[in-house]
């Protein structure tokens, strides 16, 4: 039997409350908690950790972890911000071992990913929970032994609403879902309503949708020709991934 995967979640930002109730101008962490939650409940073993906005703190702290971690996740400061203390740190503008990008991705555009001096690979996710959650179950649990991430192609039930891109960007839209049988018994996922994290407590799968064309309404639709395998005319297809219940 294999050990379990050894995994540290550093949460970034002066703004957070890691213990006790914030103070004024302060919001609550809840990063850290949520992520070790999801690692354990997919057979890892995490502990996380908090720090600030000073970079040389982060890089001390990374030193001190990584001898016990066969993983690195920091979550935070990976924007284009004044305070962007992992891009500080690690980016083009410090070590340069980690590469941050912006992904066509809403919400979670903000990823990265490097290696610690030591060698250890570390998975940067955006500092908002909503994008920290979408970041773990699309680019983390796939690291995972033993954890099926991989996406399926399910037809939606109840009408989502069109999603449509800004002007001249494209952008891979994930919502959280729950499951439903047809009364045909065709499997069907419903997009729930809802923003920030309230529906994603009630989520069963995350669906991946596309836009259905750009800003001049050029054609295509939510998950393109190929989402259609197996839905009759006028159906909507998305890719979705399932959540551990």
């Amino acid at each position: 039997m294999l050990a379990p995967v050894r995994v540290g979640v550093v949460v970034t930002g002066d703004e957070l409350a890691a213990t006790g109730g914030p103070a004024p101008g302060m919001v609550r962490e809840s990063n850290g908690l949520m992520l070790v939650s999801a690692l354990e409940a997919d057979g890892a073993r995490a502990r996380a950790w908090h720090t600030g906005d000073d970079p040389a703190s982060l890089r001390e702290l990374l030193r001190e972890i990584e001898p016990d971690c066969d993983l690195v996740i920091t979550t935070g400061g990976i924007g284009q911000g004044a305070f962007d203390v992992v891009r500080a740190a690690l980016g083009r503008q410090g070590a340069g071992t980690s590469e941050l990008v912006h992904l066509a991705l809403r919400p979670g555009g903000p990823q990265g990913r490097g290696r610690l001096p030591g060698g250890t690979p570390v998975i940067h996710l955006p500092g908002t929970p909503v994008g920290a959650l979408v970041g773990y179950h699309l680019f983390v649990r796939q690291l995972l032994p033993g954890v099926d991430a991989e996406p399926i192609r399910v037809e939606l039930g109840e009408d989502p609403g069109v999603f449509r891109g800004r002007r001249g960007r494209r952008a891979l839209l994930v919502q959280p879902g729950i499951w439903r049988l047809a009364e045909d018994g065709r499997l069907l996922v419903d997009v729930l309503p809802g923003r920030r994290l309230t529906p994603y407590a009630r989520a069963e799968a995350l669906v991946l949708r596309e836009p259905a064309g750009d800003a001049d309404g050029a054609a295509g639709d939510a998950a393109g020709a190929a989402s259609r395998a197996g839905a009759t005319a006028g159906d909507l297809g998305a890719a979705v991934l399932a959540l551990p219940l």
